[in-house]
């Protein structure tokens, strides 16, 4: 009775195999969701070793001349020349300023964005359907990035804080408060309260959930033209093109959001935690058109450009490689029950 349990068991999961599209994860691991969190997790801390400098300039740039007139003199006449700056002021610490909270951040908040994604895409499309439709993908993405949003907001604050600091046209004050991030989480809970730690998570989350449903949405349909036409095979060259369209689409996407967002977390507040700048997101995007101007919630794009290529490329293209080894290992565990079915 045992063997005949265990024979249509393992007939099951070889009706399920193979997964419905190139680089998806077998039913089993979509479904569990776990191990596809965990992929997504590693193929984004290896990608933000290589992008953190940029992510630093971005952060500085969309800082500089807050509430000031467009025309007013520069720190920073470009990206290239935010980091040439930072270098030769702090080196390659300074570049690389906030690394080891930014692996965190990036680890931690691609294993609920990333990861839930196939679970998610998995209650409202049968992997039996063939592709998923766009509207269903924007879907999952957008529920996914909003879950990753609102867990990790204080790593998010804390990592933008850290890579402000030395920038150029920063106040004493701003200087004076700066410090690595377990020294500023600790003076704001103990100055503001632990809520202060998810200031800024509205327009966090409305980022990371526009964010992560464009870019997964985009992702997936430029691999699956990319397949269905036959011009490159499944594989790495595949989810590197699909993952570079995707992230231009994102980069212009987020800005105006990720500027506001940047503003909110960096203000200075008073006694009783209110921000001595703006009151909250809508606030923030009034007085920047007034005083800077619609082009202010594309400052920094340039930077982004430099940072979400390569990042969303290298994340999508090494959670793709470590999936297919995933695949490979499932495939050689079925070929051996295969052998025991017969």
């Amino acid at each position: 009775m045992h063997d005949e349990r265990g024979a249509s068991a393992r007939s099951d999961e070889l009706r399920a195999w193979p997964p419905p599209s190139p680089g998806a994860l077998s039913p089993r691991y979509a479904r569990d969701g776990l191990f596809g969190c965990l992929l997504s997790s590693t193929g984004a801390a290896l990608a933000a070793l290589f992008t953190n400098p940029f992510d630093v300039a971005q952060t500085r740039l969309k800082l500089q001349n807050e509430l000031l007139p467009p025309d007013a003199p520069r720190p920073y006449a470009s990206t290239i020349g935010c980091m040439v700056d930072t270098y030769r002021q702090q080196g390659v610490g300074g570049l690389q300023r906030g690394l080891s909270l930014s692996l965190v951040r990036e680890s931690s908040k691609n294993f609920f964005r990333l990861g839930l994604y196939d679970p998610l895409l998995l209650r409202i499309h049968s992997d039996t359907d063939g592709p998923a439709p766009t509207v269903k993908r924007f879907v999952a993405g957008f529920t996914s990035g909003g879950i990753s949003a609102l867990v990790c907001n204080p790593l998010d604050l804390l990592k933008s804080r850290v890579q402000a600091v030395g920038r150029r046209g920063a106040s004493a004050l701003d200087e004076a408060s700066a410090g690595e991030w377990p020294r500023i989480a600790r003076r704001m809970v103990r100055d503001e309260g632990l809520l202060s730690l998810w200031k800024g998570t509205g327009v966090s989350v409305l980022r990371s959930s526009v964010g992560t449903a464009v870019t997964l949405a985009v992702d997936g349909r430029v691999k699956d033209a990319l397949v269905s036409s036959s011009v490159v095979a499944p594989g790495f060259a595949t989810d590197m093109a699909a993952a570079a369209v995707a992230a231009i689409v994102l980069t212009y996407t987020i800005n105006p959001p990720d500027v506001v967002r940047v503003r909110l977390y960096n203000q200075r507040v008073d006694a009783a935690g209110r921000g001595l700048l703006y009151s909250g997101a809508a606030d923030c995007v009034v007085k920047m058109l007034r005083t800077e101007g619609a082009l202010a919630f594309f400052k920094g794009v340039g930077a982004s450009m430099y940072r979400t290529i390569p990042h969303v490329t290298l994340t999508l293209a090494f959670i793709g490689m470590l999936r297919r080894e995933a695949r490979r290992r499932e495939q050689a565990r079925l070929d051996r029950l295969t052998k025991t079915c017969v």
